[in-house]
């Protein structure tokens, strides 16, 4: 049986623990919250102007356009599949490993 004496340093260590994630959370609560305030003074500005953007907006070949976009859009989510399944697999190999493992020791 535990003495008192281990029982209040236990005690301390878990209320000192307890502490500090709860400090770590109000810490990373009042982080996220200025920089949602940096973030959210930042301007969102559509298209319309001059320049690059102008010739994407005014041009009258939409067809061409959008065949472009929908080829843009199908490489972006070809690579994203790609890039999902070998995470998945590296995911899988690893709580297969860990799994084997704690259940050896």
């Amino acid at each position: 049986e535990l003495s008192s004496t281990t029982r209040t340093t236990m005690s301390g260590l878990l209320t000192s623990a307890t502490a500090i994630v709860i400090i770590a959370g109000i810490v990373g609560l009042i982080w996220a919250f200025i920089q949602f305030s940096i973030i959210s003074k930042i301007p969102v500005q559509s298209g319309g102007g001059g320049g690059e953007q102008a010739g994407l907006i005014s041009s009258g070949d939409d067809e061409a356009i959008t065949a472009r976009l929908k080829e843009i859009y199908q490489a972006i989510y070809e690579g994203a599949e790609s890039f999902l399944k070998a995470e998945y697999t590296v995911c899988f190999w690893f709580v297969i490993a860990f799994a084997i493992l704690i259940f050896v020791l």
